[in-house]
């Protein structure tokens, strides 16, 4: 017997990893890029070198 599964049932997990110092609006940019993928099974983690440029501040608004 042929089972059925979803488009979901095969999808890898996978992470994408952003370093980042004091480049807040190329971060801003590229978290936006990742937001807006259809691809839902994957995690963004960001990387940052004690950044003055406020990235702290800007970060818990995605968390």
């Amino acid at each position: 017997m042929i089972e059925k599964y979803s488009k979901d049932t095969f999808m890898i997990n996978f992470s994408i990893v952003t370093p980042t110092y004091n480049n807040i609006e190329k971060l801003k940019k590229n978290i936006f890029s990742v937001l807006n993928q259809t691809y839902k099974n994957k995690e963004h983690i960001i990387v940052d070198n004690l950044s003055s440029d406020g990235i702290y501040f800007f970060l818990p608004k995605f968390s």
